[in-house]
């Protein structure tokens, strides 16, 4: 009898594990289904996807074409840019580094590198720290754009120079703001520190031990051996350019070798490991807590956090060029990642689905559960409108300034907060709870946004939360000093006069205008087609810098002759002069 039962025991763990397999396979031609319409919708013409859990790659696949001239389809091993994916394998490599005992993550970036010299108008610069430059609380500014990109690019430890020229852009251990600067003096310190080439120091210390064969950075001329082409939103062949800030930005991989990086987050016996647990446990460690005005939305070093009530913490990273749309995530307690890279301008458009594969994996494989996390959803459904005077409304209007769409005026008309942000008008309808609806012409109140006024860290603020989404800024009311004749003067239409040969040009348009006794710069983004509107606050006769918080606010800037007697502008690295 126990022989029989033990034979039945065994047939239904069988028919249990291929059931499973079944329900596998069927995922995986869900998603296959899946990528292939919405590459044909957003005419992206090749991508490639890789899931892992634990030791093991459950699907990795290529789809459509690295090069549709030649017909060369995508497989699992061409090789993509991976744009800021980039800094993870930055992140991994200084962390490296101080397990080998050459550096402290705690410690001043000066100590590491002692030419940095940034200006600063907030206290020492040995409060920017490398750990402060992972996180994005270092106060750096964001870019310098002129030589960013290109078919030539410059060395990429230029940016230092770039740097000693300019100023910090907002206190340390503020708020979170985005710096490409901040990864690629990182990449500096692991020269400095190592005595290797960084691109050699990654190689040695990360991609030869996971034999990630098919990884390297592109610094220019032709691409390697089995890249992929590059294709733009309607599908033609377009030219993916170098890009000078090789540690914020100019990897390249494939997914299979991304699998292999993805295993080695997770600690096993099975797979080659490059850091140490208690390491991984602090990169996967919200670093940024104690900072009020980043509202509880959680970073780690490098990689950004998200908490699902049904799969707990979330880590991602994302990469964008023109042309190059790529992402990884990882949830560590369930030891599940994913890779996503594209080769077409629209590969934004579908590279959600890598979030939403690893999810449902999860799900079909029983991981899925309730979570205890710091944030509940809220029933944005409810309200109560309730009546305020214009004494009480009246101590939120005034000017407000915002690092992209320059300044917007709250303003009080008829007993109602009015707004004009960035061409979109709105009024802001007080609630029971202290916050304020939205109501714009045609569609009426916005049930689904929530306005709040609110002092926060010394600064007078304009949030905005919306459904499903993070508390973010709008803007800090400023008082705008007064401009005298010489700035006024300054007002006209820019050209670059210091591009580099082979430069692809991030900005241009550049105009400076008078708007309501201030001004602005405003520009065109090349990458996007957008565009961009500053505001400026002078410090002196010559200086000042961009108004905001968050990323592209507090940048340098500076009118000054050069040998020619003609007053130049100088501005994200540009020399600009009125036309």
């Amino acid at each position: 009898m126990k022989r029989i039962c033990l034979i039945g025991l065994l047939i239904l763990l069988a028919f249990a594990q291929l059931q499973a397999q079944n329900n596998i396979e069927d995922l995986k031609e869900k998603y296959r289904k899946s990528i292939a319409e919405a590459m044909k919708k957003y005419k992206v013409v090749g991508t490639s996807i890789a899931l892992v859990h634990g030791d093991r790659t459950i699907w990795a696949e290529g789809f459509g074409f690295a090069d549709k001239k030649t017909q060369k389809k995508t497989s699992t091993d061409t090789k993509f840019m991976l744009g800021s994916v980039t800094k993870v394998f930055t992140t991994t490599a200084l962390m490296k580094l101080q397990e080998q005992g050459k550096l402290n993550i705690n410690q001043p970036l000066k100590k590491y590198l002692p030419n940095f010299n940034i200006r600063s108008r907030f206290g020492s610069i040995r409060q920017v720290t490398l750990k402060n430059i992972l996180t994005h609380h270092s106060g750096l500014p964001s870019d310098f754009l002129r030589g960013l990109m290109g078919t030539q690019v410059e060395d990429f430890t230029k940016i230092i120079d770039y740097v000693n020229q300019s100023t910090m852009a907002l206190p340390p251990n503020l708020i979170k703001a985005y710096s490409n600067v901040g990864f690629s003096l990182l990449g500096c310190a692991i020269q400095d520190v190592s005595k290797e080439k960084y691109p050699s120091y990654l190689k040695k210390n990360i991609f030869s031990p996971l034999q990630m064969n098919h990884s390297g950075f592109y610094q220019g001329g032709r691409f390697p051996l089995g890249f992929t082409q590059y294709y733009d939103h309607e599908g033609k062949l377009a030219q993916e350019i170098a890009i000078r800030d090789v540690p914020a930005g100019a990897m390249y991989s494939s997914v299979n070798d991304l699998t292999k990086f993805l295993k080695a987050l997770y600690p096993n016996s099975n797979t080659q490991q490059i850091l140490k647990p208690s390491t991984l446990n602090e990169i996967f460690m919200p670093q940024n807590v104690s900072y009020p005005l980043d509202f509880g939305n959680k970073q780690a070093l490098c990689w950004f956090m998200s908490e699902d009530p049904k799969f707990g913490k979330i880590f991602r990273h994302g990469g964008d060029t023109k042309y190059t749309h790529t992402i990884i995530a990882v949830i560590p307690s369930l030891k599940i990642g994913v890779a996503f890279l594209s080769n077409s301008e629209k590969g934004n458009k579908i590279r959600k689905v890598a979030l939403q594969l690893m999810k449902e994996y999860a799900t079909l494989k029983g991981l899925a559960r309730q979570q205890s996390i710091s944030k509940t959803p809220r029933d944005f459904t409810k309200y109560t409108i309730v009546k305020k005077s214009a004494d009480q409304l009246q101590q939120y209007t005034g000017s407000y300034a915002n690092p992209s769409i320059g300044i917007f005026k709250v303003k009080l008309k008829n007993d109602t907060l009015q707004a004009n942000l960035g061409g979109t008008f709105g009024q802001f309808i007080p609630t029971k709870s202290g916050e304020f609806l939205v109501k714009v012409p045609g569609p009426g109140i916005i049930p689904q946004i929530r306005i709040s006024f609110e002092q926060v860290a010394g600064y007078q603020l304009m949030t905005q939360t919306q459904a499903g989404e993070s508390k973010e800024i709008l803007g800090n009311k400023v008082d705008l000093k007064s401009l005298n004749k010489l700035w006024k003067m300054r007002v006209g239409k820019y050209k670059v006069i210091n591009a580099l040969p082979g430069g692809f040009e991030v900005f241009s348009n550049f105009n400076v205008v008078l708007n309501d006794n201030h001004l602005v710069i405003t520009l065109k983004q090349n990458l996007s087609g957008g565009k961009i509107t500053m505001a400026i606050q002078p410090e002196n006769n010559n200086e000042g810098y961009t108004l905001g918080l968050g990323r592209q606010a507090g940048n340098y800037v500076r009118f000054a002759k050069n040998n020619q007697g003609q007053e130049v502008l100088h501005f994200y690295g540009y020399q600009l002069l009125k036309q």
